[in-house]
């Protein structure tokens, strides 16, 4: 990640394409983390306690443990990562430093609320549910944002500085 030295990644044509296609991909991959989402534990509160805790109307029964640590796992590895390589890239946007701080630190932990709330859900409280869905809205949202804007930063030319001549 040698280029990542480099403070304008726009300055590097062959960087900056293999990055605009990167980005696509994570909007790929956050696009489709929404129906996914939905079908594995729901959008909602009560979506997610059902999911979690099953529904004795319908007899659908709880998540079982290893269905819930595989999820668990698997989330929090590509969430982690995925946020890790984004923010490398978000922190060279001309964006002031306490700003960028602030939305990657919302990201983590949204993604650490997400994850504690499904444990907190299945094994402390259903209320839990809350901190769960928030958590998964807080990442989506914060991700998405920063993809965005990396996209839009990485597709937008770099303005050459003028050069005045002094004429005597």
């Amino acid at each position: 990640m040698k280029f990542l030295f480099s403070r304008d990644l726009r300055d590097q044509p062959h960087i900056r394409l293999a990055l605009v296609f990167f980005i696509i991909a994570l909007l790929s991959f956050w696009g489709l983390n929404w129906p996914f989402e939905a079908t594995t534990f729901g959008l909602s509160p009560s979506k997610a306690q059902l999911s979690v805790l099953g529904d004795p109307d319908s007899f659908a029964p709880a998540m079982s443990f290893d269905t819930l640590l595989l999820h668990i796992h698997v989330r929090l590895f590509l969430y982690t990562v995925s946020l890790l390589t984004v923010a490398s890239i978000y922190f060279r946007l001309p964006i002031k430093p306490g700003r960028q701080i602030a939305v990657i630190s919302t990201a983590y932990t949204a993604v650490l609320l997400n994850m504690l709330g499904v444990v907190g859900l299945r094994y402390i409280s259903p209320h839990l549910a809350w901190a769960k869905t928030l958590g998964f809205w807080g990442f989506q949202l914060t991700f998405g944002w920063m993809l965005f804007q990396c996209l839009i930063f990485l597709l937008t030319p770099r303005k050459q500085k003028r050069h005045s001549s002094v004429s005597h």
